[in-house]
């Protein structure tokens, strides 16, 4: 049930799409949305001193990026990630807008291009963010021809973001037993170690969906299957890390019950599910797009239910 309080306007009479949400302790909301300006779909972040309270800007993106995930640190500093035009054969980069308290937005535009290989060969399309310590780090794929390939193909990569000595370093891991991989969501574990949200498929994708743990020089420590999906937009939403000791991974349904709101916790104890939460009430589409985890380690699971509706799962972790 929804009653007015429940609901707020951020920018009224504004057409925009909301892309990612993060708040900080003391309760107040940033706000990464998609914006319609003067015919051009821009990125904006706002921020809200409290709910209900009226948004203030921060930052515009320019014609033709792309934002995909907020990060927020303790400091107070907050980063848009997303993909910047480059005009070169490859037409994207991977970026990254540092908003540092007090100061103006301060860009970053990376290329991955592997040793004994030219700049801008590969389109890096980033998934998600977070930062571990003063390092930003973003996740998501490169495109191109990958070492022994002949065709173009996915691999899933992961970019560290120095923001104090402004080094980057890339990690880009072949694919397995598969020809291509990528990575869709990202947390961080209690010991600071990456928690990634990945899959695997050959060029007709189908992915296999995984989780991964990555210690601090971006090393496999752990790896446990999500399963089978039938398409990319069906395998991983959301990626949270709980105090409980164990990751949530918002998805897709599984086989056999693909139309039902589902989450799952897993604990790097074993590599089947903890529990699994499912819900669907009728025979239509139901899906979990969001995660938020409370300091008892109750789950809060956002996305929509029968018909379309917005749909919030309460789900005591």
């Amino acid at each position: 049930l929804w009653a007015p309080a429940d609901l707020f306007d951020v920018l009224p009479d504004t057409l925009c799409e909301a892309v990612d949400l993060q708040i900080d302790d003391a309760g107040a909301l940033f706000v990464l949305v998609h914006q319609q300006t003067n015919n051009e779909l821009l990125w904006r972040l706002l921020q809200l001193p409290a709910w209900g309270q009226s948004a203030k800007h921060m930052g515009l993106g320019a014609k033709n990026e792309v934002a995909v995930a907020l990060a927020h640190h303790d400091s107070g500093m907050v980063a848009v990630c997303g993909t910047a035009p480059t005009g070169q054969m490859d037409e994207i980069d991977a970026l990254a807008h540092l908003f540092r308290p007090g100061l103006t937005s301060e860009p970053w535009r990376v290329d991955y291009h592997p040793i004994m290989k030219d700049p801008h060969q590969f389109a890096e399309h980033p998934r998600d963010c977070v930062f571990v310590g003063d390092t930003l780090t973003l996740v998501g794929e490169a495109n191109g021809y990958h070492e022994l390939e002949i065709n173009t193909r996915d691999r899933l990569f992961v970019l560290r973001l120095d923001t104090e000595t402004n080094a980057t370093a890339w990690t880009v891991p072949p694919p397995g037993d598969k020809l291509q991989s990528g990575a869709q969501a990202i947390a961080v574990d209690d010991k600071q170690r990456l928690v990634i949200a990945g899959y695997t498929c050959d060029d007709a994708c189908a992915p296999v969906g995984d989780l991964r743990i990555l210690d601090e020089r971006d090393t496999l420590v752990w790896q446990a299957s999500l399963g089978s999906f039938p398409t990319k937009q069906f395998a991983v939403q959301d990626l949270a890390w709980s105090p409980a000791g164990y990751a949530v991974v918002a998805t897709g349904g599984l086989k056999g019950n693909e139309s039902a709101f589902t989450v799952r916790a897993y604990s790097t104890a074993q590599e089947e599910a903890l529990w699994t939460f499912t819900r669907k009430d009728l025979q239509v589409l139901h899906f979990a797009l969001a995660l938020a985890i409370g300091g008892y380690g109750e789950i809060y699971a956002g996305g929509y239910g029968a018909n379309g509706y917005p749909a919030i799962a309460y789900i005591a972790g």
